[in-house]
């Protein structure tokens, strides 16, 4: 009686389950509901010749009822629910393969049962075709997993091949960086020597240079002097008046001086003694008349006779203790001498001076030497312009 009252329900369930033929055309392997499809899948990566992919994102409508029968434990949906890299692992496939294994011989153990219950052999039959179907579904099912864990596998193989070319590639290029860093290294080492010679070189041409600088500042002063020296040895029997008025001379500047020195000095002089090479006033423009005349040149045919006239001129001088004058116009005899000669010369000025207030006598020697002459002590010579100055303020203060 029991069996009689439930055969309602068989046949509520039956019409609640279509068959793949009423629901779709061409379908005749089962799918699992979504949620279930999702846990079984891997992560999505298309692996080219899997049609796995494709296969499980379009799930067939029939398939959805007849799959809630299934799995009523619910230990095979949370194997699959398990993240991708614990299902690829051989220990979480096989738990999975045993879970559906315990399924399967729970399901028909129920379905054994279900049949002793159902008198009805056309209930039987088709309850035996959805059996069937579910079976051929699961070979599918796994059939498409080992094709796609193949080609996964095949992929992975592929992206380490690639992987571990891309690092053959990466050390080939350090190891031609590190061959590119030795050899300039090398090159830096090798400027690096390089710049310490050319120092080195540098600093022993300045050296040289400085030494030879030296050498020729040396030389040049040296040869300053000697053309100096040689300038005033051509100058030594010329002497310069300064103070003749312009035009004084006449025509004739030769015979001019050489009857006007000893009457200026006043002591003539014979016509033989005075030979004189020639006479000339120095070349400048000639000056107006409230200016200052221009100096005479005179060269003397020996050196005696001028060294003799600059003489008798100073002793002139000390006699009459005033200067040379002529037509009321006062006259200097100096000695011809170069401009530089001249400007170390009066340099001495400053104890000339002195001496000249304390009447103590001096003389200036060629080329520029200064004599002072005290009584009753020997004379005095001085080439240093300061150190002369200093004696003279001694004697100065001495006197005080």
């Amino acid at each position: 009686m029991a069996a009689k009252k439930e055969k309602p329900k068989t046949t509520g369930r039956k019409e609640e389950g279509k068959t793949s033929e009423e629901e779709g055309e061409g379908l005749t392997c089962p799918k699992r509901p979504a949620a279930e499809r999702e846990a079984r899948s891997h992560r999505s990566v298309e692996v080219p010749g899997s049609g796995l992919q494709n296969w499980l994102a379009e799930p067939s409508k029939s398939a959805q009822p007849r799959m809630k029968k299934k799995h009523t434990d619910g230990r095979g949906e949370q194997l699959r629910s398990q993240s991708p890299q614990l299902r690829e692992t051989p220990a979480a496939q096989q738990q999975v393969q045993n879970t559906d294994n315990n399924d399967n011989k729970k399901e028909e153990g129920k379905k054994k049962t279900r049949k002793q219950e159902m008198a009805n052999p056309e209930e039987e039959e088709e309850e035996q075709k959805e059996v069937e179907e579910e079976e051929k579904g699961k070979k599918m099912d796994v059939s498409f997993f080992k094709e796609y864990m193949e080609s996964l596998k095949e992929w992975q193989l592929q992206e380490f091949d690639e992987i571990k070319r891309r690092i053959k590639n990466a050390e080939e290029r350090m190891n031609k960086m590190e061959v590119a860093i030795s050899e300039l290294a090398k090159r830096v080492e090798n400027m690096e020597k390089r710049e310490t010679f050319v120092d080195m070189e540098v600093k022993d041409l300045k050296e040289k240079l400085e030494e030879s600088n030296k050498k020729a500042k040396e030389a040049q002063e040296l040869l300053a002097q000697k053309i100096d020296m040689i300038e005033n040895y051509n100058r030594r029997n010329n002497i310069k008046i300064v103070g003749l008025k312009e035009d004084e001379e006449g025509k004739n500047m030769r015979e001019f001086i050489k009857d006007w020195i000893p009457r200026v000095l006043g002591r003539p002089e014979s016509q033989e003694e005075m030979e004189i090479e020639g006479a000339h006033r120095t070349l400048a423009r000639k000056p107006q008349p409230q200016q200052k005349p221009r100096s005479i040149l005179v060269k003397f045919l020996r050196y005696t006779t001028r060294e003799n006239i600059l003489e008798k001129a100073m002793k002139k001088v000390r006699e009459d203790k005033k200067l040379l004058e002529y037509k009321g116009q006062k006259n200097f005899f100096y000695p011809d001498i170069s401009f530089e000669l001249l400007k170390k010369r009066k340099e001495f000025n400053t104890a000339k001076t002195i001496l000249w207030k304390k009447g103590y006598k001096f003389m200036l020697r060629y080329p520029a030497v200064l004599k002072i002459i005290i009584p009753g002590q020997r004379n005095r010579l001085f080439s240093d312009p300061e150190e002369a100055r200093k004696f003279a303020e001694q004697l100065q203060n001495k006197q005080r």
